[in-house]
């Protein structure tokens, strides 16, 4: 009753703007790690985006009603695929926290703690693990370092600020099952040690893998 007296196309327009505005805002906070991306841009997000310009452009030529707000929509869409391409770039944390790559730190973490099962102790190699985001990432227990507890080292492509090695600890600490809280020892601009003073429940993380992440 709401568009009986609408002129036609006004309801193909304010379903495809209002829903996929809806739908652009809440890709922020899925977290799908198989789903596409492209300069920090969900595929869903850029599908809204090519529909909401495509209407707009329709509409400038007559094919479709023209709204003020459907403007005003596409503008706001536009600005906020700029500020997260900027954010995305220009913010490692945006980079390092998102589904994906928390989907490559779970499988590095397992890699890694397979490595270090079956090499001997007293192997100088240190096995690196580097994710497509340009981290990485390497870990031993504690007869290789002064500790009693167990180690990972991480480095990334950019400087790291505090903020997010304490993200990437409190990742390392959710996906490993450890029980206890970490410390932060920094050892260059790039490097840090997060080090835990229990070992890791690594089986848990191997249960959870297929159901939660893959």
């Amino acid at each position: 009753l709401l568009f009986n007296q609408t002129i036609p196309g006004t309801i193909f327009i304010f379903y495809s703007v209002v829903y996929g505005f809806f739908r652009f805002i809440i890709e922020f906070f899925r977290g799908d790690p198989e789903r596409p991306y492209w300069l920090g841009v969900s595929e869903a997000q850029w599908t809204t985006v090519f529909i909401v310009f495509l209407t707009l452009g329709f509409s400038f030529i007559k094919w479709l009603p023209y709204y003020s707000w459907h403007l005003t929509f596409a503008t706001v869409l536009f600005m906020l695929v700029l500020w997260r391409i900027v954010k995305f770039y220009a913010d490692s944390k945006v980079q390092i926290i998102n589904s994906r790559h928390v989907k490559e730190l779970a499988e590095a973490l397992v890699v890694l703690e397979e490595i270090s099962s079956n090499t001997h102790l007293f192997d100088e190699k240190i096995n690196i693990y580097n994710t497509s985001f340009g981290l990485s990432i390497s870990c031993a227990n504690s007869l290789d370092f002064d500790f009693n507890g167990y180690n990972y080292t991480i480095s990334y492509k950019n400087k790291l600020h505090q903020k997010v090695v304490k993200e990437i600890g409190a990742l390392i600490k959710s996906l490993n099952m450890h029980n206890t809280e970490f410390s932060i020892e920094r050892a260059q601009n790039t490097i840090y040690h997060i080090q835990f003073s229990d070992k890791p429940n690594i089986v848990y993380l191997k249960k959870q893998i297929p159901d939660a992440l893959f």
